[in-house]
């Protein structure tokens, strides 16, 4: 029993390699490869150097272990008989055969056909490594080292200037001199690894061990002080919650507020969609377009909790305290829950794990919908989605196109499904999807309320990829153009407005349409103006006369004016005010709303983030008096917050 256990050994230890994947937690963030933390390349990185060792040290193992516990390693496979004479079918001894030796040979043929029959019914199980042999097996081991290898300097010296995985358009062809560069030095390595093991084999053997442990002794290190610094592996007990679509297609009979996102959106992609069709703009009936608007921060990461916070490093004091404290020094959410408003934050980027646990549990106990969250990981997915970013990083350059992915793709690759007390969705950013659900679930009242609803939905918009066609449906093969998805996110918009009016809630509620930053691009220095979209619709004050027109089937709709634009100075820091004083509560220590901003030369501030391309290194203010378009307008103020590296 013993014997029979340990020479199922090997097997067990890989199929408990081949488990270890399915075992790990879905991480929900942004992931830019260029920065990405060494955990993917440690794991790849063991990997391959395990294929490398373990097909010589397993083999030579197995054998030392069988020898000691005498066990036959041949008494399970196949022998071929001895070459005999047939004769009118009849197998006829060979000379100097006697029947003794004939009666055993023939056992023997009986043994070899049984064993063939249990073969064919159990199946083979042969690895690579059994079945090279000799030179053969010194070239397959030299090419698999030296890949590894390769893969390894692929990852640490020859990775200038990745792609980063958020959507964008990756024009490949740009990057031919250094996919050229680093692929000449792939081949020479392993050119150089297949050569050094045919004319110096025993010499090879021991450098290639050592280089195998190297390798092994660095990924593990990482994975270690990934394990020790980050508490990536750790099981305490914060306060961890998911943002789910609870309340997501629910509005209030009494009253709301309802505001989008529309990530990317700027100012003068508006301005192109408008002259390229006017009607494109027409279901946006009784709101303002303030096309003189400037944001707040950027990237997403920082605008979203700006947006709902009002918060940035200079209010905070700090960069990390901003991360880490925005929602905990803005009363905003807590104004709007006080006031009998249910809250419901659609997002990814909300930024709540950079939060204590009690400052999470605080967002959480203020919404509807931010709650926590019983995880299913979808291990198949994960496994695939984990390998293209492995490979994405570690593979050259001329293979990096086929492994190339985006953010989303790697949470929806994860996530199997996530529940609130045995129900509810997880809230992952997906225009199509989340216009096939309003077209198929519509708008719903709730009543449940005591005053109204507070709704933030953060979409794709025009943020790359472009999947979507002018209808805000998913485009043909999933690939569309930037002017057909500026058309279709607006379009998925107007949808739900169509639906508030069908439900008779349009008129009394406020809306607002925004984008989380305008245009922008990694760079430590912008040349050139960034300016979110700002459209408000403010709430009619429906009086009991005219309350039935407002109604579904009360008669004529009420009375609505078609868009207007306004270059009054606005900025992201006025929608706080906006939103607070359509619910009802004071607004003092807000400033003032979009339509008290009259002052032409206004002074705005905005927040950029500097970057080198692989890392954020500090906020940088601007000041903005006049036109937000006119980059004349924008001047540094040469106050900035540095941003700690990443350990």
């Amino acid at each position: 029993m013993i014997r029979k256990a340990l020479s199922w050994l090997p097997e067990a230890l890989f199929a408990t390699v081949l488990a270890l994947p399915f075992l790990a937690e879905p991480a929900y963030a942004y992931v830019d490869p260029s920065v990405m933390t060494y955990t993917i390349q440690a794991l790849a990185g063991v990997a391959v150097a395990l294929s490398a060792v373990a097909g010589v040290a397993l083999r030579k193992t197995r054998k030392k272990v069988f020898a000691l516990l005498k066990i036959d390693e041949n008494s399970r496979k196949e022998v071929e008989p001895d070459i005999h004479r047939v004769v009118d079918g009849l197998i006829v001894p060979n000379a100097g055969e006697d029947a003794d030796a004939f009666v055993a040979h023939q056992a023997q043929r009986r043994d070899a056909d049984a064993s063939r029959s249990r073969n064919a019914e159990d199946g083979r199980r042969a690895g690579v490594g059994e079945k090279l042999r000799g030179r053969a097996f010194m070239v397959g081991f030299a090419v698999v080292l030296a890949v590894g290898v390769c893969c390894y300097l692929q990852a640490l010296l020859m990775n200038q200037g990745l792609p980063a995985a958020d959507g964008s358009t990756v024009q490949w062809r740009d990057f031919a001199p250094i996919a050229a560069g680093t692929g000449a030095v792939w081949l020479a390595v392993i050119a150089a690894s297949v050569v050094f093991s045919r004319f110096r084999p025993r010499l090879w053997r021991v450098g290639g061990v050592v280089v195998a442990c190297a390798l092994m002794v660095v990924q593990g290190a990482g994975v270690a002080s990934l394990a020790i610094s980050s508490g990536a592996f750790s099981s305490d007990e914060a306060f961890e919650v998911e943002c789910t679509e609870e309340g997501l297609f629910e509005l209030s009979p009494k009253g709301n507020v309802v505001v989008f996102v529309l990530d990317t959106y700027d100012t003068r992609f508006l301005d192109s969609v408008r002259q390229a069709d006017p009607k494109a703009l027409a279901p946006f009936e009784d709101f303002t377009w303030f096309r003189n608007a400037t944001g707040s921060m950027i990237p997403t990461r920082y605008a979203v909790p700006s947006l709902l916070t009002g918060q940035t490093p200079a209010t905070c004091g700090s960069f990390d305290e901003f991360l880490r404290n925005a929602y905990g020094d803005s009363g905003f959410l807590r104004e709007i829950r006080d006031a009998g408003f249910s809250v419901g934050l659609y997002s990814d980027s909300l930024g709540l794990d950079s939060l204590d646990p009690d400052t999470r549990r605080g967002v959480s106990e203020l919404t509807m919908n931010v709650a926590p969250a019983e995880k299913s990981v979808d291990a198949l997915g994960a496994m695939g989605i984990l390998a293209r970013c492995a490979l994405y990083r570690d593979m050259p350059w001329v293979l990096k196109p086929w492994f190339w992915y985006y953010t989303d793709e790697l949470n929806a690759g994860m996530v199997d499904k996530a529940a609130i007390d045995g129900d509810g969705e997880l809230y992952l950013i997906d225009d199509a999807a989340y216009a096939d659900k309003l077209r198929e679930r519509g708008l719903s009242l709730d009543d449940s309320s005591e005053s109204g609803a507070f709704r933030f939905i953060h979409l794709l918009g025009a943020h790359e990829p472009y999947t979507l066609d002018e209808r805000g449906r998913k485009a043909k093969g999933g690939k569309s153009t930037f002017e057909r998805q500026l058309c279709g996110s607006l379009r998925i918009v107007g949808d739900y407005l169509e639906r508030m009016k069908q439900l008779g809630v349009y008129d009394s509620s406020t809306v607002v349409v925004t984008a989380d930053h305008g245009e922008w691009y990694l760079t430590d220095q912008i040349d050139g103006p960034t300016s979110p979209i700002v459209m408000v619709k403010p709430a009619k004050d429906i009086s009991s006369d005219n309350a039935a027109s407002a109604a579904p089937d009360g008669g004529k709709a009420a009375p609505r004016a078609p868009l207007v634009v306004s270059e009054a100075p606005v900025s992201h820091f006025d929608l706080q005010a906006t939103i607070l004083e359509a619910i009802g509560c004071d607004v003092s220590g807000y400033g003032e709303t979009v339509f008290d901003q009259t002052d032409p030369d206004r002074r705005r501030l905005y927040y950029m983030t500097a970057s080198d391309g692989k890392q954020d290194r500090a906020i940088k203010e601007f000041e903005i008096s006049g036109d937000a378009l006119d980059f004349s307008s924008w001047r540094l103020t040469g106050r900035e917050w540095e941003i700690p590296p990443e350990e």
